[in-house]
């Protein structure tokens, strides 16, 4: 564990040095050399991006609990399914995940302790049992500083070989000045342990935060530095020349006129009172913090993944691009299934059928099935059809291959009108030709009567 920590900093303190280490680049821009999660959970809490980035990706990936499917039948839920659900739902499951998952991405892991009826010793493994549903009392999330590990796996013939055999568990039991701690000795069966993005180690991921962190505090210079200026700004400066034929102040007449002008600058007093001084405001101006700004977001979100436009949620009246959404849908889908699913789920539910909880699953395994994610709105819909239409009709326009139930079926969505519109909308040239001719020939017929039959009609009329 030591030996992690001092690679850690040292790989730390080697990425802002230059020139052969004459220069300390992260040192000169006020950048801390070693974050730890204590930093990691500051920013979460007091800075907006870092809140933002966390909470979008953990809040998109448990949009909606998954299901736990063993059987095929659709029709009819298993026990097995049932039992899922009735727990998920009893113990609020899908909050306590999500917390689970903020508190892995703030920190290297994090924890969450299985508190189990009729099996009160923390500290022995779980014993098979069947309790039931009712035997799963609590589930509590813990981040890496409140679960200490205190012992490896050492046997190197072991499959847990590396893994934490032994957890220091600190639970604070109120919320006052004198706080309460009470600690928990529990055994590596009863914890699910959690970390993201894992390189060398399997027990020690990467805070989610790290590779932003010094952007973050970049945002807090352009951010805070332009508000700053503006408070400092907006009241132009003030300038008090004390005129050549005024006598001299006396300290106590100066003492005076100092309170009075950061009385001015900084209170609210609008009236200086003075005696021999010409006072004039400076011309000054403010930086327009935009620029930076936009280069810090878009640096953000290269190094999280999230599209700008569905990081910063609405950006000039707009709403995340079609594109923008696909592709955000396309990173949650992934890492439900390679971190949602493998981290946390699956642990979840092994812990609760080796304990009795949950029934064996039939033929002994079962699907993790994610909900789906929300698709195009209204608005989007209609952009995409805009275009496919637009797309469509200058297709048509060269050529004659396409159908219109192809156009209704492959990009409308839309059933056949008929079936005769599933057909080509073209003609056979000889066809038309065929069609042509039968007008031709129809224009040249004569239309009058015969000889014989206009004499009866003349008669008639006589």
């Amino acid at each position: 564990m030591t030996s992690i920590l001092i690679d850690r900093y040292e790989a730390a303190t080697r990425a802002g040095l230059q020139f052969d280490e004459c220069r300390d680049v992260w040192s000169a821009l006020g950048y801390k050399i070693s974050p730890v999660f204590k930093d990691y959970l500051d920013i979460y809490r007091r800075q907006d991006i870092a809140k933002t980035v966390v909470d979008r990706l953990v809040g998109a990936t448990w949009r909606e609990m998954p299901l736990l499917i063993d059987t095929d039948n659709e029709e009819q839920e298993s026990k097995f399914e049932t039992a899922w659900k009735d727990i998920a739902e009893v113990h609020f499951l899908r909050d306590r995940f999500k917390r689970a998952d903020k508190l892995a991405c703030l920190g290297r892991y994090s924890a969450m302790l299985f508190g189990l009826a009729n099996q009160a010793d923390f500290n022995q493994p779980v014993a098979p049992g069947r309790s039931g549903p009712d035997g799963l009392l609590y589930v509590m999330p813990y981040h890496e500083d409140n679960a200490q590990i205190d012992k490896y796996e050492e046997d190197q013939t072991s499959p847990r070989y590396g893994w934490p055999t032994q957890y220091t568990l600190k639970t604070q039991l109120n919320r006052n000045e004198s706080k309460k701690i009470n600690n928990v000795t529990a055994h590596w069966t009863r914890v699910v342990h959690i970390s993201r993005e894992n390189l060398e180690s399997d027990v020690f991921g990467t805070p989610l935060l790290e590779c932003i962190y010094n952007l973050t505090f970049d945002m807090l210079k352009v951010v805070g530095g332009a508000a700053e200026a503006y408070w400092l700004l907006a009241k132009a400066p003030l300038q008090a020349d004390l005129r050549s034929d005024a006598r001299p102040l006396t300290p106590d007449e100066e003492t005076a006129l100092k309170d009075q002008i950061d009385e001015l600058q900084h209170n609210m007093r609008r009236v200086l009172h003075s005696s021999g001084l010409d006072l004039k405001y400076l011309n000054s101006g403010t930086a327009d913090p935009r620029g930076p700004f936009d280069v810090l977001i878009k640096l953000i979100s290269a190094a999280t993944g999230i599209p700008q436009r569905v990081l910063m949620g609405a950006e000039a009246g707009e709403l995340a691009s079609t594109q923008d959404s696909k592709n955000f849908a396309e990173q949650i889908i992934e890492r439900q299934q390679s971190y949602g699913d493998v981290k946390i789920v699956r642990p979840t539910a092994d812990l609760l059928i080796e304990a009795g909880i949950l029934p064996e699953p039939a033929n002994g395994d079962y699907e993790v099935r994610w909900g789906d994610l929300p698709g195009p709105n209204q608005a989007e819909e209609a952009e995409v059809m805009d275009k496919t239409a637009s797309a469509v009709s200058k297709f048509a326009q060269s050529t004659n291959i396409i159908t219109p139930g192809e156009v209704r079926a492959g990009y409308l969505g839309l059933p056949p009108e008929n079936p005769d519109l599933t057909e080509p909308c073209t003609h056979d040239d000889d066809e038309v030709d065929e069609e042509q001719d039968d007008e031709t020939e129809g224009d040249d017929e004569d239309t009058t009567p015969p000889d014989d039959e206009v004499d009866e009609d003349s008669g008639d009329d006589k």
